[in-house]
């Protein structure tokens, strides 16, 4: 199953790659233009379907550092938490009364011995 998501992700992939680029090759996307943001015009000129890739890129570029953010943040918070459940857990075992010092869990769980 997971061979076939995979496969369906690249035919899907490629089909849109087939559709960006026969878009592209058309005449409307050759002309080159400058830009003008604000009162600023650039002082180069390029083809219309830089424009496109560069903003892909940059949507890309954005999105794979966000998400690389967020897995690093989830990653520290989580080693932090298991940091706290280890302590918590020692403190636990060191109080007298309550900890696995005097009586391990499996004898707890275990059957009564019984002489015979």
């Amino acid at each position: 199953m997971r061979i076939v998501s995979w496969l369906l992700l690249f035919v899907v992939a490629f089909f849109i790659a087939l559709i960006l680029v026969l878009t592209f090759i058309q005449p409307e996307f050759r002309p080159k233009v400058g830009v003008q943001i604000l009162t600023y015009k650039t002082p180069w000129q390029l083809p219309v379907y830089i424009y496109v890739l560069g903003a892909f890129v940059a949507g890309l570029g954005l999105g794979i550092m966000q998400a690389l953010y967020t897995f690093i943040r989830t990653r520290t918070e989580i080693f932090r938490k298991n940091r706290k459940i280890r302590d918590l857990e020692q403190q636990l075992a060191e109080r007298p009364g309550t900890g696995r010092s005097e009586q391990s869990v499996d004898d707890r769980f275990s059957p009564a011995e019984t002489e015979e």
